[in-house]
């Protein structure tokens, strides 16, 4: 599995969100209570590709119930992610499959970590973090130089966030310097 050995080390990080990428191009999405996404079993880890999950993000949340800033209103009985474990599946499957197109496509080393560990590793992140333990940053991409990226972050900033915040320009952002050409 590419990327699953860094500098000669197994991280247990990469293969669960590798593995989260994976069921969601398997139709993993079908055991969660949200629309079928059929253009999931097309997706090839390119960048072009995160257009398909911008549209289905967009598609999923066009009618899902608003507060007044905007925000989708997550405690509506309409919000289909009813369950901690399933919004918790929903993001690894989304941010697992948009992080593995970043770490595939850009020119440095990135591997996946957890909060745990990134806390561990980097003392100020811990420091930054203190003791919230957020979704949006139980995993996240490092680099020899411990700079994170934080696609979980992405995913649920887009399914309830006010603004598009799509996956495509997040990641086109990221790699466009450093796409190999």
């Amino acid at each position: 599995m590419e990327g699953y050995f860094a500098n000669g080390r197994s991280y247990p990080a990469n293969h669960f969100m590798i593995g989260s990428a994976a069921e969601l191009i398997a139709g993993g999405l079908e055991r969660l209570p949200v629309p079928d996404f059929p253009a999931a079993r097309s997706l090839d880890f390119s960048l072009e590709s995160l257009k398909k999950l911008d549209d289905y993000m967009l598609k999923l949340r066009e009618n899902l119930p608003r507060v007044e800033d905007g925000h989708v209103d997550v405690d509506s009985d309409a919000f289909p992610l009813r369950t901690e474990r399933q919004l918790a599946d929903f993001v690894y499957m989304f941010g697992g499959y948009t992080g593995e197109v970043i770490r595939r496509v850009i020119k440095r080393e990135l591997r996946w970590i957890t909060l745990k560990d990134l806390m561990s590793e980097v003392p100020e992140a811990a420091e930054e973090i203190g003791d919230d333990r957020p979704l949006s940053m139980a995993y996240s991409l490092i680099d020899n130089t411990f700079e994170s990226i934080f696609p979980l972050n992405r995913v649920i900033k887009f399914l309830v966030g006010p603004m598009k915040a799509d996956f495509y320009s997040f990641a086109k952002e990221l790699t466009e310097e450093e796409v190999e050409i």
